[in-house]
This record gives structure tokens, C-alpha cells and sequence, in this order.
């Protein structure tokens, strides 16, 4: 079986090896369906809007199952569209009932997510798609430094109830996520795949102090085509001054990573915890 500690490498890190497009939601749902997924019916765990029914990559094949009234919208609903108390039942669902199962970024909502997972693996007879967000480098530094984060993040105990929300109920690392997701999977399932998915321009120390970790944003999100359509240039003027910027933004970029790193620590593994923002483990059904 792949271990996700055989997955760690710096080079991932420094933007060498770059999977973060795989974020993009219409990436994701393209290489899911051309590097995955197998052919056949596909149940989305979680659906909420049914972004990927939506996306018309999955076709009639689509199934969904969700809470009812949480996230579903009556103008998304289909035909294939189940409600269930995913906290309180079982899938309504028999064994063995799909070729693909996908549940994106769901069990950290859930009371119970060790019996859950299981459920993922109940159900499918081929692959299983699962993810899930690496919550500390988005509130590391606001944790160190004393802000109030809880009523933010939602991990608060909110004076009325309407005001939690779908919220989620668990804090982890990347470390806890990976064992929880290589130790829950039944012997017969094997995982094929491991993604850690990296967003640099948020993390860090830099940006926690005020004003120059707002710029220091900004910067590692601004791409050339915002230029060019924010102040009518041409492209080449937007290209000049596109690189400029980048040139910039490295000039803040490099010092955060190696001033991140003194403080926090050089062991691979806390170098992730603080760059990795999404974890995605791809299984697959022994045959």
C-alpha cells in the first residue's frame, strides 16, 4: 500500500512540482473522469449543490446524496438526488452498488467519521475518491498570535444555533488526516494515489502581520489576465508589469518560506502542515 509519508517531497513544496491546478473545481472533475474514475455510475457523497452533475462531465450516470434542506437547493435537485441524515443512517444504498464513489471535503462535518468512511467503502464495488482540508496552516499563526479564530472557523460555540451552520466539527492537521484516511480503509481497498494540494500566497508568517501580509495576498494571487482587464492595457504592457510584481512578490516569498521554516521547523512533514491546504486519497478495490 502507498504511504503518504513516501508522497512528501520539498520539491512540492517550493512550487517545483506544482499540483495545486488540480484544485480548480473543473481540473478536478476533468482528471477524476480521464485519470481515475472507471466507467460506470458514480454516487457524489456530500453533493451539496452538485457541482460536479453540474460540470456535465458525469452525465446521466450522476447520483448524489446529501442532507436534506442543508446545501440542496430545489432548482439543483435531479432525479438522482437522495436525502440522508448522513450522521444518523447508513447510505440508502445496497452493497457494492457503485463503480465510483467521491466525497469531497464532507467528513470533517460529520459526528462521526470513522463509522461514515466506512460506508464509502460499503457502497462501492471499484474506486473511492476522498478529501479532506488541512485546517491548520489557515489558523496557525492566528492561534500563536491570540486572535479570535473560533467564531471565524466555526469551531466556536455559537450563542444560537442558526448561527453555527454547516460548520466543521473537527480540528486536524495533515498528519492526523493522512492516518485517519490510510488507517480507515478495509484491507481490500488500496490506495493508488495520494494529492496534497499547496495555496502559497496565504500562508506563512508574513502573513499575519497586518498590512504587509494583506499586500503579500494580493500579490500571490494576482495573475497577469487581471491586469490587463482591470486598466485596459495591452498585453504586453500587462505582461511587463505582471512580472514585475511576481519579481516582487519572490522578493517577500523566499524570506517567508526560510523564516517560516526557522520558526516552525525543517522536518518535511511540518513543512507540509504549514503549505498543504487540501489531502486526497485515491483508493481502489483489490480485483
Amino acid at each position: 500500500m502507498l504511504d503518504w509519508k513516501n508522497r512528501l517531497n520539498f520539491k512540492e513544496i517550493l512550487g517545483l512540482r506544482d499540483h495545486s491546478k488540480f484544485n480548480e473545481r473543473l481540473t478536478t472533475v476533468k482528471e477524476l473522469k480521464n485519470n481515475f474514475l472507471k466507467e460506470g455510475n458514480i454516487l457524489d457523497v456530500g453533493c451539496g449543490e452538485n457541482f460536479f452533475k453540474k460540470s456535465e462531465h458525469f452525465g446521466p450516470r450522476y447520483f448524489g446524496v446529501d442532507f436534506k434542506g442543508y446545501y440542496l437547493k430545489e432548482d439543483v435537485k435531479h432525479e438522482n438526488f437522495y436525502e440522508c441524515d448522513l450522521n444518523k443512517n447508513k447510505l440508502p444504498f445496497k452493497d457494492n452498488s457503485f463503480d465510483n464513489i467521491i466525497c469531497t471535503d464532507v467528513l470533517e462535518h460529520l459526528h462521526y467519521p470513522h463509522r461514515f468512511i466506512q460506508e464509502l467503502f460499503r457502497v462501492s464495488k471499484g474506486n473511492v475518491v476522498i478529501s479532506l482540508p488541512n485546517n491548520w496552516p489557515q489558523y496557525f499563526w492566528d492561534i500563536i498570535i491570540g486572535k479570535e479564530i473560533f467564531k471565524k472557523t466555526g469551531y466556536g460555540l455559537f450563542a444560537k444555533e442558526q448561527e453555527a451552520g454547516q460548520r466543521h466539527l473537527h480540528f486536524f492537521n495533515l498528519e492526523h488526516a493522512c492516518q485517519f484516511l490510510q488507517a480507515n480503509s478495509p484491507n481490500k481497498f488500496q490506495v493508488k494515489n495520494i494529492r496534497f494540494i499547496f495555496e502559497y500566497a496565504n500562508d506563512g508568517f508574513i502573513s499575519s502581520i497586518p498590512l504587509i501580509g494583506k499586500i503579500y495576498n494580493i500579490l500571490g494571487k494576482i495573475e497577469e489576465i487581471h491586469i490587463h482587464e482591470k486598466f485596459k492595457l495591452n498585453r504586453l504592457s500587462s505582461k511587463i508589469i505582471y512580472f514585475f510584481l511576481k519579481v516582487f512578490f519572490l522578493l517577500i516569498y523566499i524570506p517567508n518560506v526560510l523564516l517560516t521554516a526557522i520558526l516552525y521547523g525543517f522536518p518535511k512533514i511540518r513543512f507540509y502542515n504549514l503549505f498543504c491546504r487540501q489531502i486526497w486519497f485515491f483508493y481502489s478495490k483489490d480485483v
